[in-house]
């Protein structure tokens, strides 16, 4: 969803950088990267990435961590394994977020998951009853 052009023109114009960086300072910005753009892996799912997801997903209840829906069964096509942090690679406990496909496609870089048709049934059957 786009914000309206005013909304975005009034959130530019209160931008302020010293209160920007009181919340988020200086330091927490100069991280040293851990990989050169020839050291850093490829982004690309680990070969065991399907067993991680169902393991993770019944580990954690067959329920999405922000909206809390329950997904079991059947329906557990419609709950997805996300990556926090976006590396694919990182099977991390902490960076490994169980959603169902409504809430993960509302995160960012993932709005192309809309498109989808198990999107599309999981908002017929789930998001639209619950009007």
């Amino acid at each position: 969803m786009q914000m309206a052009r005013p909304s975005r023109l009034s959130i530019v114009d209160q931008f302020r950088l010293p209160e920007f960086f009181a919340k988020y300072p200086k330091d927490l910005m100069a991280v040293t990267p851990k990989h050169t753009s020839d050291t850093a892996p490829l982004n690309v799912y680990s070969k065991d990435w399907d067993e991680v997801s169902a393991r993770t997903r019944h580990s954690r209840g067959f329920r999405c961590e922000k909206c809390s829906i329950v997904l079991a069964g059947a329906e557990s096509k419609y709950l997805h394994v996300h990556h926090r942090n976006g590396q694919k690679h990182d099977n991390s406990d902490g960076n490994l977020e169980v959603l169902c496909i409504g809430c993960h496609a509302d995160e960012p870089l993932h709005m192309h998951m809309k498109g989808l048709p198990d999107y599309r049934a999981f908002v017929d059957r789930y998001r639209n009853t619950q009007r």
